[in-house]
């Protein structure tokens, strides 16, 4: 299934290069450079704060495509890759080190495993500078379920409105439709290309 542009990388970062923007207060700027290691394990940045002096820079890798088995679980894989990105990040010389997740039910299931030992904050404690964030992409403008309050609505709440059938797939624009199939897709809820690929073409 072909990638909404929509929801591209570039895309997932110049969303989470505003959202921190306003939250930090800062300027960031997208930009590559090697965090640690070589080779298929190599980390790379997506932002970075070059324009502070050292002791206050911050550093950002934004993980955006991101998936569940069909079960709903967090793969071994992906878990391996996020905890390689978080060390990455633990060893990299700023003052504050960002992995960004842009999916709710990904960032969830990372904290359930992450945490399994040794509670729930000292991965924290230990490494303040060091941090795990939720931001989710994409995020759409309500204009087409008036009887929400919602100005914007994130893939989780969508999820969530049409489990429990408040809100229905076939009531949403043909965008979000598309949007939808591959997220779906992605967190194991759908499994058949084929039908997904028909689907998505009607209106």
């Amino acid at each position: 299934m072909k990638l909404p542009e929509s929801i591209g990388h570039k895309q997932a970062v110049e969303f989470v290069k505003g959202v921190l923007e306003e939250e930090l207060g800062v300027q960031l700027e997208k930009r590559k450079i090697r965090i640690r290691w070589s080779g298929p394990n190599r980390r790379i940045s997506d932002l970075q704060n070059t324009k502070l002096d050292q002791d206050q820079s911050i550093v950002v890798i934004v993980r955006d495509k991101v998936s569940l088995t069909n079960r709903g679980n967090l793969s071994s894989e992906l878990r391996d890759k996020l905890s390689l990105d978080w060390l990455a990040l633990r060893e990299f010389q700023a003052t504050k080190k960002i992995l960004v997740i842009t999916d709710f039910q990904v960032y969830q299931q990372l904290n359930k495993v992450w945490y399994a030992k040794g509670g729930t904050s000292w991965r924290k404690d230990r490494y303040p500078d060091t941090e795990i964030k939720l931001i989710e992409f994409p995020v759409f403008r309500n204009n087409f379920a008036e009887k929400f309050n919602n100005k914007s609505f994130t893939i989780s709440q969508l999820i969530g409105a049409m489990k429990f059938n408040v809100l229905k797939y076939d009531k949403l624009p043909i965008e979000i439709k598309e949007v939808m199939l591959v997220m779906l897709k992605r967190l194991g809820y759908l499994r058949k290309t084929k039908k997904l690929e028909y689907s998505a073409g009607k209106k």
